[in-house]
């Protein structure tokens, strides 16, 4: 199984216009590409969190 997924697995992540990836009986049975479904418009991706400061205090 992992073999027939590789490329789906490392190509999916870095793609920003899939929204769906659909494993069908063929896609397994006779390594048929999974059906991607693509995203109308671009998704705004969150921001990603910056960690909070400590504040040094006097001592």
């Amino acid at each position: 199984l992992e073999d027939i997924m590789l490329n789906v697995m490392y190509d999916i992540p870095s793609r920003d216009d899939i929204e769906k990836c659909i494993i069908t009986r063929d896609t397994i049975l006779n390594q048929q590409d999974p059906i991607l479904i693509l995203s109308e418009g671009e998704k705004p991706r969150k921001a990603l969190k910056k960690p909070k400061e400590k504040k040094e205090t006097a001592s």
